[in-house]
């Protein structure tokens, strides 16, 4: 048996996309980016702020902070992020924050997800997902980090957080 069947034998909920974002992260992105008003992909039991559909007709009012944790199969990461941007081209003073997992050097994510960003922050450590089918130690076996679209400051680029220094900020 293989490495890769093993692992989906072990984990049987890989195919479920409930894995909400823990507190503290979510403490940290509002102390960095300001106070999160609209959530693009949630569910109205795990919504963190008003839902938006990024995918329906309504437009993102101006100066809104719209978070983002899509499920994280790379077709739908890309599907949510270019839909964020056709909502942030029509929307004055709005940012976006992403929660994706670690897979910038994937093909795909070069040449069509990465440069969409105008900021990464990576976060050094596993995430805690808040989930009934949450793994000990996190869910994403790549890692983590948050993407920004929308945020013109003169901040780096790049950026390295550990989520103990984040937890410790919390």
């Amino acid at each position: 048996m293989n490495q890769a069947k093993a692992f989906l034998q072990s984990h049987e909920h890989t195919d479920k996309d409930d894995f909400r974002t823990p507190p503290y992260l979510v403490k940290y992105i509002e102390s960095t980016f300001g106070s999160i008003t609209h959530d693009g992909a949630c569910s109205e039991e795990n919504k963190l702020a008003v839902p938006f559909n990024l995918f329906g007709l309504d437009e993102l009012p101006d100066n809104s902070m719209l978070y983002i944790n899509p499920p994280f199969s790379t077709p739908l990461v890309k599907e949510f992020v270019s839909a964020a941007v056709r909502k942030l081209n029509n929307s004055q003073g709005s940012t976006c924050v992403f929660l994706l997992p670690n897979k910038l050097s994937e093909v795909t994510w070069c040449n069509e997800i990465n440069k969409h960003f105008s900021k990464i922050i990576f976060l050094g450590g596993r995430i805690n997902f808040i989930s009934p089918y949450a793994v000990k130690g996190g869910a994403c076996r790549s890692g983590c980090f948050l993407a920004i679209i929308g945020d013109e400051s003169d901040s780096s680029i790049l950026e390295w957080i550990t989520l103990r220094k984040i937890k410790e900020l919390s």
